[in-house]
């Protein structure tokens, strides 16, 4: 029995590398896509479920299935000098809502099943000055594939990220 090594052990190695990449570019393609509102609303007391102001972030299934697990979490970012340079220090604002079992995917005929207003009563404006930022980290499995993703975005400038209103019905992220 003679061993040809183009055949016996280069071609195998090279199909298992060809079918690992496209295993990973297939799993690429099946997590889920969420988009997170470029701003914060400033939502009026009226317009609120508790007399008072409430700020939202909105977000977006804009994959046509589900994402599910989904886990949010909005917090104050402050620099801190310690001994040898800067830390980021994280406050957690309290959610309505932190935790969604499923946000359906998007879907022509009923748009706004696939959005999701996140919302906090706590008072978000008094801290949130010069180097501090507010972030809000979300993560989400995908329904099929069950591959999940981090999301997140930082609100830097309180003037230019903060409106005053709530947000459209459906996948609409302005704010009226």
């Amino acid at each position: 029995m003679e061993l040809n090594v183009v055949k016996d052990i280069i071609v195998p190695i090279l199909i298992g590398l060809l079918s690992s990449f496209l295993f990973l570019l297939l799993a690429s393609r099946v997590r889920p896509h969420l988009d997170i509102s470029p701003h914060i609303a400033k939502m009026p007391p009226e317009g609120c479920v508790r007399p008072q102001i409430g700020y939202a972030v909105k977000v977006v299934n804009s994959s046509r299935r589900s994402a599910t697990e989904i886990r949010a979490r909005l917090a104050l970012v402050q620099k801190l000098e310690v001994g040898g340079g800067l830390i980021n220090q994280t406050d957690d604002f309290l959610l309505v809502k932190n935790e969604v079992f499923e946000l359906p995917g998007w879907n022509a005929k009923r748009a706004e099943d696939s959005a999701f207003r996140f919302i906090t009563y706590d008072d978000i404006e008094p801290n949130w000055k010069g180097s501090n930022y507010i972030e809000f980290s979300i993560s989400a499995k995908d329904s099929l594939s069950g591959f999940s993703r981090v999301y997140s975005r930082q609100y830097y400038l309180k003037r230019d990220v903060m409106k005053d209103g709530t947000f459209e019905i459906g996948e609409s992220m302005r704010i009226a």
